[in-house]
């Protein structure tokens, strides 16, 4: 199963985040339809509590993230070329940081 819209197909459970850039493109929208006028790290500090990856597409730059994500430093493009291997595997990005907690115990 994929996400589809006309710019994209993520595979669902991908690790790639679909998900998360969608959460993002609607906090940006509903800022904008709303006339909220919140600043990027006002919506940046939104995204951070609902997913980990989400300011990282509210940020909207090529980025490397620390902390939890919201730690955003700005870094150039990959010019190499990428293999992308997808595995018919579903993970799910919460019981993955679950185990990884248990791990860490």
């Amino acid at each position: 199963m994929c996400i589809r819209d006309s710019n994209k197909r993520i595979p669902i459970g991908a690790g790639l985040g679909g998900g998360s850039s969608n959460a993002a493109s609607t906090i940006v929208a509903l800022n904008s339809l709303w006339k909220l006028n919140l600043g990027i790290t006002e919506l940046i500090n939104i995204g951070k509590e609902i997913g980990a990856d989400i300011p990282f597409f509210i940020y909207g730059k090529n980025s490397l993230a620390k902390g939890i994500g919201e730690k955003l430093k700005d870094t150039s493009s990959i010019k190499d070329k990428i293999m992308l291997i997808k595995p018919n595997i579903h993970n799910s990005t919460k019981k993955m940081f679950a185990q990884l907690a248990n791990i860490s115990k």
